[in-house]
């Protein structure tokens, strides 16, 4: 649990750290730039992130993933290898989750964002819950399989507007085709 608290942490942290430096540093004209270039980066993770998902939706191949790790981390001896591997698997996502948002801040209200995350949060909050308490068993394949698809069509969205930002800052042409 220390593991998985220190990397919410970190995350939010970096995700601070991001955007005091980016936001300093990309102001004014610039900031179509620096949502263009975020976008195409998160876009880039998600599609990796899909891949990965994708690459797990046998059951077999996520149990065994889960095993190997976690008995490495057990082997070490002690507790410490277990909280670390928790801590980079939550830092991990949480950096995903830092460039997730800040490549769709700008063309979202901070309202929206925020009912988002709370939204979010809650709906995690239960399934943990039923997770861990009820323990309830979700059928690993179809999640994966619905995690993925959901997963290509957030990495298209944000492909698509990191490239239209890039053509508002004038980095990548924007033109119509007057023939088809």
């Amino acid at each position: 649990w220390w593991g998985a608290a220190a990397g919410v942490g970190a995350s939010i942290g970096l995700g601070v750290a991001i955007n005091a430096i980016l936001g300093r540093a990309f102001t004014g004209e610039n900031r179509e730039f620096m949502e263009g270039v975020t976008g195409l980066i998160a876009a880039a993770m998600l599609l990796y992130v899909s891949y990965w998902l994708h690459s797990k939706a046998s059951l077999g191949a996520w149990q065994h993933y889960i095993n190997d790790r976690t008995t490495r981390a057990l082997e070490s001896g002690s507790l410490y290898g277990l909280a670390a591997l928790s801590f980079l698997a939550v830092f991990r996502e949480g950096g995903e989750t830092v460039l997730f948002f800040l490549g769709m801040a700008g063309s979202i209200t901070a309202g929206d964002l925020l009912l988002g995350l709370v939204a979010g949060a809650l709906i995690l909050a239960v399934i943990g819950v039923l997770l861990t308490v009820v323990g309830l068993r979700i059928p690993i394949r179809p999640f994966f399989q619905v995690a993925s698809v959901l997963t290509f069509y957030l990495c298209f969205k944000f492909l698509g507007t990191g490239l239209h930002a890039l053509q508002v800052s004038d980095l990548l042409p924007a033109r119509t085709s007057d023939t088809l």
